[in-house]
């Protein structure tokens, strides 16, 4: 057995997405081992932080929330896509055999993870397009794993059909299997539309 952390560190000011309504990380220790006799530390940090998960009513009005997102579409046998593309390149229904969508979870490899914390990241990635997300839907997927952003207009796809996002992976280049085992478990906060999580792929089960 072979387990990939494919989640980002979390770190204070750690890379987010550049617009206000995303908060930035802030790790600051509160008590100390020689005034309480341990060490307890605050987290401050936005429900889409580093790597998460978006649950459905993060597009959704009255939508599924984050802690209503049935764990076994996180957890459970998951299929790795790779993907040959670049900087502005389209991913749609024609980039791949839908003969491969056999699972509930996909994991999409498109390499871009490497751009993660630059300002490159978020500025011409390539693009998934609604063909895609709708073919996904159609054949079953409760899960999609990217390492790339996603349009609005996908997220509405795919959390509109009741299914969930793991954005921001990373170290995908260490999964040597097409065939693995997803563990995505997001915190359980209640009510939100998303939740860091810590995202796991394990070999060989």
């Amino acid at each position: 057995m072979r387990i990939i952390d494919i989640s980002v560190p979390v770190t204070s000011e750690m890379f987010r997405f550049p617009r206000p309504d995303h908060v930035v990380v802030s790790i600051t220790e509160e008590g100390r081992y020689e005034d309480v006799d341990c060490r307890t530390s605050k987290i401050v940090m936005g429900s889409h932080s580093g790597t998460h998960i978006d649950a459905p009513m993060h597009m959704i009005r009255g939508a599924m929330a984050i802690d209503q997102v049935p764990l076994e579409n996180l957890v459970g046998p998951a299929r790795v896509l790779r993907l040959d593309v670049g900087s502005g390149d389209v991913i749609d229904e024609n980039s791949i055999d839908p003969g491969l969508l056999d699972e509930r979870r996909i994991i999409l490899d498109t390499g871009w993870y490497d751009n993660w914390g630059t300002d490159r990241y978020y500025s011409g990635f390539p693009v998934v397009k609604a063909g895609f997300a709708e073919l996904l839907v159609e054949r079953g997927v409760r899960c999609i794993v990217v390492d790339l952003p996603l349009t609005l207009e996908v997220h509405n796809i795919f959390l509109g059909a009741g299914a969930c996002q793991v954005e921001n992976v990373v170290n995908l280049n260490e999964i040597r299997e097409e065939r693995v085992m997803l563990v995505a478990m997001p915190l359980k906060v209640v009510g939100i539309d998303a939740a860091p999580a810590r995202v796991a792929v394990i070999e060989g089960v």
